[in-house]
């Protein structure tokens, strides 16, 4: 009896200096299981309790790569129809995402005598009437009217043109979604888009997020700085190509890691498998409970310690 006693005490005991001993590496596991890879030491730990904002790139975070067509603008109001028909049925024979967008607005329908121009568009004949869809300055087209940000194509059918499509990136059906969460879990999320103000604003209107125009560092560094100044501590979502753009003053910096060189300055890099929103904010919640985590496997170490001193105490009573 006194044996067993003497020998479940050394074990408890044991597990309690295990358990005190590598709460954090524990605790850190949630944060691991969606594929992310954490940075070595305990930087995390202390960018957890503080991390109350959120700076984030537009592309790969509430949009998914894909583009699709967000304007048309027909010369004449009658013009909508053909417009759409003739320049999806010629982009089925294109190349590349502004042809797979455009060519969603129709059915293939008989296209022969496809011919590609580079850095101009294409050019070919849709049920015998010639079509060209591309660079509105090849099409002849000086000043396309333009109703948001993205990419401009003009259309041209029988040698008349018909008006222009524009194409930007896909927003995420869940972004609107994850991003009320995130307000709803105390992060103040600002978006940054390096496409311009009017594609800024067309993310913005399908979001309902907030939405900033920079396409350099100085801008980068303004919405990171207006929210420090407020006394926030900032998290920076920035996918390939954007390290030269990101001011070095984040708590903490989410990555791909393709492409992407960490800044100079600032907090520790996670890499994630992908940037989209619902992923980060996964991660954000699981990093913002780490505290709490390590906290409650501390206590549950000093309880198993507790038990096992009291088991080794009635071993040498008994």
């Amino acid at each position: 009896m006194t044996a067993a006693l003497v020998a479940a005490a050394v074990v408890l005991l044991l597990a309690a200096v295990l358990l005190v001993l590598l709460a954090e590496t524990i605790a850190l596991a949630p944060l691991r299981a969606d594929g992310a890879v954490l940075p070595r030491g305990g930087a995390l730990l202390a960018v957890a309790r503080r991390v109350d904002a959120l700076v984030a790139d537009v592309s790969g975070f509430v949009t998914d790569g894909e583009l699709q067509v967000v304007a048309v603008e027909p010369v004449e109001p009658d013009h909508d129809r053909n417009l759409r028909w003739f320049a999806g049925a010629l982009q089925h024979q294109g190349e590349g995402p502004v042809a797979r967008a455009i060519a969603r607005l129709s059915s293939s329908g008989r296209v022969t005598d496809v011919r590609r121009v580079p850095g101009a568009g294409i050019e070919g004949a849709v049920d015998r009437h010639p079509v060209r869809v591309g660079d509105p300055r090849w099409i002849g087209v000086t000043a396309p009217p333009v109703a948001t940000g993205g990419h401009t194509v003009a259309v041209e059918v029988d040698g008349r043109t018909l008006g222009c499509i524009t194409v930007a990136e896909r927003v995420r059906p869940e972004a609107a979604g994850a991003l009320v969460r995130l307000a709803d879990a105390g992060l103040t999320t600002r978006l940054v888009s390096a496409a311009g103000e009017l594609e800024a604003k067309r993310i913005a209107s399908e979001t309902s997020g907030e939405v900033t125009a920079a396409d350099d560092a100085d801008g980068w560094r303004a919405v990171v700085t207006d929210l420090r100044a407020t006394g926030r501590t900032v998290a920076c979502v920035a996918g390939p190509g954007t390290w030269g753009a990101a001011p070095g003053e984040a708590a903490l910096w989410l990555s791909t890691g393709e492409g992407a060189r960490p800044p100079t300055a600032g907090g520790p890099v996670v890499r994630l498998p992908d940037l989209a929103v619902q992923r980060v904010e996964r991660f954000l919640a699981a990093l913002r409970a780490l505290p709490a985590r390590v906290r409650a496997l501390r206590v549950a170490g000093l309880a198993l310690a507790v038990v096992g001193l009291l088991l080794a105490g009635a071993g040498v009573l008994v």
